[in-house]
């Protein structure tokens, strides 16, 4: 992909459950709640970037990947988007991130519109 073209920007979005089945979600800088992504360089797999992230800011073990989907972005990129379950989770003391876990039916107005999109996607594909 980025042989062809080397300014399209990848960016891979995780649908990380947790043992009752509820969803990952990762505060933002403005303080908005989204679904866990990381940015992926030129050789970076989709799968190994957000399992690097998932460990490393947040110390969140994650099993069974699957791949949901490839899709352009609303910012001119590309997203992968891939679900997994939670492995082990042993919460960094000093992140700088908030993380909790939010059942569907409990999204609140501060989840960010992006992953409202994504969680109703993924949704709507598990169901056909």
């Amino acid at each position: 992909m980025w042989l062809l073209n080397e300014k399209v920007a990848v960016r891979v979005v995780g649908i990380v459950r947790g043992p009752d089945g509820a969803i990952l979600m990762v505060a933002d800088p403005s303080g908005r709640w989204t679904l866990p992504c990381a940015q992926l360089g030129r050789f970076d797999q989709p799968q190994s970037g957000l399992r690097d992230h998932l460990e490393g800011t947040h110390g969140i073990g994650a099993r069974d990947w699957r791949p949901v989907l490839a899709r352009r972005s609303l910012h001119a990129g590309l997203e992968c988007i891939y679900t997994c379950d939670v492995s082990s989770w042993e919460p960094r003391t000093n992140a700088a991130v908030a993380v909790k876990f939010m059942t569907v039916s409990n999204l609140d107005a501060s989840v960010d519109d992006a992953s409202i999109g994504i969680i109703s996607l993924i949704r709507s594909e598990e169901h056909t």
